[in-house]
């Protein structure tokens, strides 16, 4: 009996000490950089935004935010690595899309969205269009409808993959309108802008369009947003085209693996909330035409979940459901 009540003693002291030791460790965060994983290519608008957001959180943390670029799969190949290979503990995290919501309900993926993640804050949306070359021969939406029914299949744009909010969206358009069109992916806006400027698609859909219009290099068909952009007042809605199209702004926030402590959920988020007052932030998503779209972690999370069943939804009524 003895030796029993000795060994029960040894085992909390045990599990006393572990307990201790992951609330020093949490208390102590961070304690070494922590690197934040950006899923689209070096140069495009996320990755632009994700820098300027890293160094003014990594003021506040103590510890650098290093940023590691890891594009595919509709900006799911990234978040979807960190969610099997890395631990909960806050060292490694993911700017994430809301398109990591719609890809489930189109093809298999390694993911889960609503079990493999910890949602720490929204930071922004993408402010998408339909844009066509300044050269082209195509001036306004009708013609390009008119362009695509004349040649069906064969009018291309670019996106920066299957199952994202551009993705999405123009496949609406496309029903609504009855045209078929070619759509051509890339691992990211960067590409896809690339691809475009240098004449091998007929137009984009993507978030990486306002910067081409300012410099003349582009105009611009159609917002995928829900309400006209003021700094483009003349351009429709795709809810205007198409009454009934769901539109998804496409939020893009930062996560980390499921599990993650909830102090070390709440300085991530403090950190990051602080940094998008910061004016590199601020300038960022002018650049981009986007506006701060800010959720603490539940609403965050609340959010990827309704978007999750809302996805489900849209993608079978367009007919994308492999379910």
């Amino acid at each position: 009996m003895k030796k029993t009540a000795i060994a029960r003693r040894a085992l909390c002291a045990g599990l006393l000490a572990l307990v201790g030791t992951g609330a020093a460790a949490q208390a102590d965060y961070p304690h070494a950089p922590i690197t934040l994983i950006v899923p689209f290519p070096a140069g495009s608008v996320t990755d632009a935004q994700m820098r300027a957001l890293a160094q003014e959180a990594g003021k506040r943390l103590g510890q650098p935010v290093v940023v590691l670029n890891r594009p595919g799969a509709t900006g799911t190949l990234g978040p979807a690595s960190m969610a099997r290979t890395n631990k909960p503990d806050g060292y490694t995290i993911s700017a994430i899309a809301s398109s990591l919501t719609g890809l489930p309900h189109m093809q298999k993926v390694a993911y889960d969205p609503l079990k493999d993640f910890s949602y720490i804050v929204s930071v922004t949306g993408y402010s998408f269009a339909l844009v066509v070359p300044a050269n082209s021969p195509i001036q306004s939406l009708d013609d390009y409808v008119a362009t695509a029914r004349a040649q069906p299949g064969k009018l291309s744009y670019a996106s920066s993959g299957i199952g994202g909010g551009t993705h999405l969206a123009m496949a609406q358009f496309a029903a609504c309108s009855q045209i078929e069109l070619n759509h051509i992916t890339f691992k990211g806006g960067a590409d896809a802008t690339a691809a475009f400027l240098g004449g091998h698609v007929a137009s984009q859909a993507d978030g990486a369009w306002g910067a081409l219009v300012d410099n003349g290099q582009a105009r611009p068909l159609l917002v995928l947003t829900p309400n006209r952009l003021p700094q483009y007042p003349d351009v429709p809605t795709l809810k205007e085209k198409c009454p009934d199209a769901a539109v998804d702004g496409q939020v893009i926030g930062i996560a980390g693996p499921a599990g993650m402590p909830a102090e070390v959920v709440r300085r991530l988020h403090d950190a990051f909330k602080a940094a998008m007052a910061e004016p590199a932030f601020e300038q960022a998503l002018r650049a981009a035409k986007q506006q701060p779209i800010y959720m603490g972690s539940q609403a965050y999370t609340d959010y990827m979940h309704k978007n999750f069943e809302d996805k489900r939804v849209l993608v079978k009524a367009i007919g994308l459901s492999i379910h």
